[in-house]
């Protein structure tokens, strides 16, 4: 009888590991098989370990063999977590310098912004050049997302404000003169143009905007200062013309358009060499009137004078009035404040008046040449309206205090001239006509005082 013997092998024990058992889409999951000398995956592979990128859950077996040649099996589940889906917005994706912008993640639990923008789902920054922002969205499950969004910053403007002259005297103008962008905004009521006329009163600061084609928009601003050696002494009065005088103390502005911007007593017999300008024509200009202050002890001495706007209701008005109306006076600069003196008003084509009294300047309430009583040998030398109110007298051609035959010639030279600036234009309405001789024809024969007279 034979005998066999049989050996029995040990058998072999297969056993699975994950480094996890729950990843995120798209990770990968390392499998190890232990227990054997050889491996066989249902993926193929036949190395102890394998990386796996599963896409949805799913479960890996192993065969492994032991040296014996015995077998066994193991099977792993890995299971799939979805990531988040992460959007990065912002509530602007241009800005100026220096503005912020509020930047916002959804999409995640929890987020983590680059760039300094730090945690959160809601961060505001302000970059300073184009910057790019990315976010990581984190889930419940720890997966994560990106997203990014981009800002565009836009420099400012290089606003630059400057003025003409820093240091004036009252009654002087500045021009401002803005630049560095496309529109220009300046405070004080000086408007939108690239430059401004201003004479300020008191030391004043004058604050420019300026915005550029991309809505940006930077500051600056310059003073002017009121610096002169002399504190300028305020002159007030009240005067009408008969050539522009229409009723209750109101005269028309007929020659707005055609008055001259420069003062026109720069010529005989004035000769006056006082260089007050305007730029523009104010609404409520009737015309240039030249101001005589005299001595208070000897009213043939002119202590100073200077050509002025006078207004629609007679007032009388420094030229720097055009581009500030807030000034109710004449400001000269040589006179002594406190002291009395004379007042005398002289028109290119009117009679020239004085004072009948004294007055101390500054004054603040108007000397009133509209009343007989304030006009010397008012009699003789101004003309009633009839309502309470007297002026000039209009006729005077050649301005030599006189009003003769000699006005009418010079009249009779200009008679048709039409839209012209005209001292053959007594009623003041741009047009040398008939009804200028109607306006001179009263008055012939009117004899102004000598003290005043050219």
């Amino acid at each position: 009888m034979t005998q066999e013997t049989i050996v029995v092998g040990a058998a072999a024990t297969a056993n699975i590991t994950a480094s996890a058992a729950s990843i995120c889409a798209g990770e990968i999951a390392m499998l190890t098989a232990s227990g054997g000398s050889t491996y066989a995956w249902d993926t193929g592979d036949n190395s102890a370990s394998i990386n796996v990128t599963p896409t949805s859950n799913t479960t890996y077996n192993v065969t492994v063999t032991n040296s014996n040649g015995c077998t066994d099996t193991d099977q792993i589940s890995i299971s799939i977590f979805s990531n988040p889906t992460a959007t990065a917005t912002a509530n602007r994706i241009t800005i100026c310098e220096g503005e912020s912008v509020d930047l916002s993640a959804t999409g995640g639990n929890t987020y983590a912004w680059d760039n300094g923008a730090g945690a959160g789902a809601s961060p505001s920054v302000s970059p300073n050049v184009n910057t790019t922002y990315t976010v990581t969205a984190t889930n419940s499950n720890g997966c994560t997302d990106t997203d990014q969004i981009s800002i565009t910053v836009n420099a400012l403007p290089a606003a630059m404000a400057s003025a003409s002259q820093t240091a004036i005297c009252v009654g002087e103008t500045v021009t401002l003169t803005a630049s560095g962008g496309g529109n220009y905004q300046w405070d004080n009521g000086l408007g939108t143009a690239a430059t401004a006329t201003v004479a300020p009163t008191a030391n004043t600061t004058y604050n420019l905007t300026v915005t550029d084609s991309n809505g940006c928009s930077a500051t600056d601003q310059v003073s002017v200062n009121i610096n002169c050696s002399t504190t300028p002494t305020n002159v007030r009065l009240q005067v009408l013309l008969e050539g522009a005088y229409d009723t209750g103390g109101q005269m028309n502005t007929n020659l707005t358009a055609l008055i001259p911007n420069n003062q026109p007593y720069n010529i005989a017999p004035w000769n006056y060499n006082g260089t007050q300008n305007i730029t523009s024509t104010p609404n409520n200009m009737v015309d240039w009137v030249l101001v005589e202050v005299r001595a208070a002890n000897d009213n043939t001495i002119a202590v100073e004078r200077k050509a002025a706007l006078l207004l629609d209701d007679g007032s009388v008005v420094d030229a720097a009035y055009a581009v500030n109306n807030s000034i109710n006076s004449v400001f000269f600069n040589n006179l002594t404040s406190g002291e009395d003196y004379f007042i005398v008003v002289r028109h290119r084509n009117h009679i020239a008046i004085i004072g009948a009294n004294t007055v101390a300047l500054p004054n603040t309430s108007a000397y009133d040449f509209t009343q007989a009583a304030n006009v010397l040998d008012a009699n003789s030398q101004v003309v009633d309206f009839g309502d309470g109110n007297v002026g000039l007298f209009a006729g005077d051609y050649g301005s030599n205090g006189v009003i003769t035959f000699t006005d009418f010639n010079g009249y009779a030279a200009e008679l048709g001239t039409t839209n012209q600036y005209m001292e053959g234009d007594f009623n003041m309405d741009g047009s040398v006509t008939i009804a200028d001789f109607n306006t001179y024809m009263p008055n012939a024969s009117v004899i102004g005082l000598d003290l005043i007279r050219y």
